[in-house]
């Protein structure tokens, strides 16, 4: 995954205290692995972006059920 804003590094607290955590985004991660996918130059990222599509279907058909 890429690196993130300097705005974004200066929001977070580096000595443990109380600051906002970061979390990664699903997309910007997708799109690296699918990028490698792509060019067929990792065997990883093609497994990776397999498994990402079948995790996607689970969301799909759960999105808009009640608990």
């Amino acid at each position: 995954m890429g690196g993130t804003s300097p705005a974004y590094n200066k929001l977070v607290r580096k000595d443990g205290g109380k600051g906002i955590v970061l979390a990664g985004c699903w997309s910007h991660s997708w799109r690296k692995f699918y990028e490698l996918h792509v060019t067929k130059s990792s065997k990883v990222a093609t497994e990776r972006v397999e498994r990402m599509a079948r995790l996607c279907e689970v969301e799909e058909s759960v999105c808009g059920r009640s608990p």
